[in-house]
């Protein structure tokens, strides 16, 4: 068993450094070092899902269809390999983020919170529900391809959890012995026998983890820290200086795939600062911001391009690209599904109605948002 920890020398020389010099030495360069994991684990995301799309894209899916032909959207493909690939982490997170936590945000916040889109989702839904001819046939296509891409998702994460699950089964025990207290306490009727049973099985469950072998892993060196400071923002900055050259070298590679790149570590870093908020939150109300405001932003930017309402011509190349760029990349990468939907499985195993109710405000305030956008846009250059 692993389990992360700081050894006694350690503990005894940081009560002799000064908060202030901790503070700036220590949480700094972790901070820092984690923040460029995240850009460098978001570009890769970015592409993921990108090429993912186009892969798909030559097979099936197609931005035109509406109806029936459309509740297979493009997005279904990135948002399955995200979760499954946040499912394989978020079981060695007891090894990997200790010793190695800038690469555990890189791929789970980065990579995977940008290789899937609650927004692209949710506003390619909200067309097929307004671009539908009959209503009725639209708000079924809409109903069903939800379903189907949060099952998708939802089941993708739990593949990857059982392939890295560690055989553990004295931490089971004992995290089933506190989930069925921690429910107890907050059920109504509960008797003061029942919670003494659940408490007497908390605690032999807790004297046979204390017999289990533990195997500690200390906090990384400074020196490594520092080292993936360099290694993380360099990457940041040759990609910097790779998109500026493309631009500038000929205009028809300032595309939609550079400027959503560009983009795509923007909301990456937002989602993850404001994720930090989310500790000691009964919800997730954060994640939720992020993808809520995503989804009302990415369906506006959606609405400003949509082929059959706005004019696409050399003249607004530029804007045009921009936009796109933004909604597929800054708001694509702002919002979740693989952290929805580890939240989501986190929250049901203290709470299930909690977790429903998190889990639906998100779908139902994000598609409502979108759709109230879109209906905007399309009334007022009346073009449905």
């Amino acid at each position: 068993m692993v389990v992360a920890a700081n050894s006694p020398q350690e503990s005894e020389s940081k009560k002799l450094v000064e908060p202030t010099k901790a503070k700036a030495s220590g949480y700094d360069e972790k901070f820092w070092c984690t923040v460029g994991a995240v850009g460098c684990g978001a570009v890769l995301g970015y592409l993921a899902r990108h090429y993912l799309g186009v892969w798909v894209g030559t097979y099936y899916f197609a931005p035109e269809k509406v109806g029936r032909h459309a509740i297979l959207v493009k997005e279904l493909m990135p948002n399955a390999v995200g979760c499954f690939v946040m499912g394989l982490f978020v079981e060695l997170r007891t090894r990997l983020q200790p010793m190695h936590p800038a690469m555990y945000a890189a791929i789970t916040t980065g990579f995977c919170g940008c290789c899937t889109t609650f927004s692209s989702y949710n506003s390619a839904v909200a067309k097929i529900l307004l671009k539908t001819p009959n209503f009725g046939d639209g708000l079924i296509c809409a109903i069903l391809a939800y379903i189907l891409g949060m099952m998708t998702a939802w089941c993708s994460l739990q593949v990857g959890r059982s392939m890295t699950r560690p055989a553990l089964p004295a931490l089971d025990a004992l995290e089933k012995s506190f989930s069925a207290l921690s429910t107890a306490l907050q059920t109504n009727g509960t008797t003061k026998e029942q919670v003494e049973k659940h408490l007497e099985s908390v605690g032999k469950d807790a004297q046979t983890m204390k017999e289990t072998e533990i195997e500690l892993i200390p906090n990384p060196p400074a020196q490594m820290i520092r080292a993936q400071v360099v290694m993380f923002w360099s990457a940041l900055l040759g990609l910097t200086i790779l998109i500026i050259s493309l631009g500038a070298s000929n205009d028809h590679h300032v595309t939609k795939l550079l400027i959503s790149v560009a983009a795509a570590p923007f909301g990456a870093w937002i989602r993850y600062i404001l994720g930090l908020r989310n500790v000691g939150c009964t919800v997730p109300w954060y994640t939720m911001l992020c993808n809520l405001s995503a989804a009302a932003l990415s369906a506006a930017l959606m609405g400003a391009v949509d082929q059959e309402c706005f004019d696409t011509s050399e003249r607004v190349w530029w804007s045009a690209a921009v936009i796109s760029g933004i909604s597929s990349g800054f708001c694509g990468s702002l919002s979740t599904v693989s952290t929805l939907c580890d939240e989501t499985r986190r929250l049901g195993e203290k709470n299930e109605r909690r977790a429903w109710g998190y889990v639906m405000a998100t779908i139902l305030g994000g598609q409502v948002l979108s759709t109230i956008v879109l209906v905007g846009f399309y009334s007022a250059r009346n073009c449905w």
